[in-house]
């Protein structure tokens, strides 16, 4: 078989193989806490009280801000893709190996039986092994993708109200 065969056959295994992986991703929320630059601040509300001829009523309403919350983003694979990498790694992979001994064999002499200690590297076996290397390449880039992470996200702030009373009249 001519070398260039071996180079169509590879790419024709790689078009079937799995190259980049489907993720899914959860997304885990804390609970809501302050930071450091955490601030608090009472503010008054206040309202038209229909209920007593048009009196107006007031809270002090205490406000804490930024708040956040961490946040886990937690990813799987959400297909075999990995898989199909990994078995065309092996499947290139043993492609070298089998030319390799193919060739080892064919240089043996068939007179004496004495084989060379290395055969010639072939043109084929270098083509499979730099196809071995491409869904190598794309196990590395999904596992890279898959990693979980960990950040944290603005919320709304807290937003403590206290109960409605009559409004002090200012002086």
């Amino acid at each position: 078989m001519r070398p260039s065969s071996f180079v169509f056959l590879g790419a024709l295994g790689l078009g079937g193989g799995g190259c980049i992986a489907e993720i899914h991703e959860e997304r885990l929320f804390g609970a809501p806490r302050t930071v450091v630059e955490s601030k608090s601040e009472t503010i008054e509300e206040r309202r038209v009280d229909e209920s007593n001829q048009g009196s107006s009523a007031c809270r002090d309403v205490t406000v804490i801000y930024p708040m956040v919350r961490d946040v886990t983003v937690q990813r799987y694979f959400a297909d075999d893709a990995q898989d199909r990498n990994f078995a065309l790694a092996v499947l290139l992979g043993m492609g070298v190996g089998f030319l390799e001994y193919g060739t080892n064999q064919a240089a043996c002499s068939a007179k004496t039986g004495a084989c060379p200690d290395f055969a010639p590297v072939t043109a084929a076996e270098v083509a499979l092994l730099a196809l071995s290397a491409i869904p190598l390449g794309f196990i590395g880039y999904n596992a890279i993708r898959v990693q979980d992470r960990r950040t944290f996200e603005y919320v709304t702030p807290k937003w403590t109200p206290g109960p409605w009373v009559p409004c002090r009249e200012p002086k």
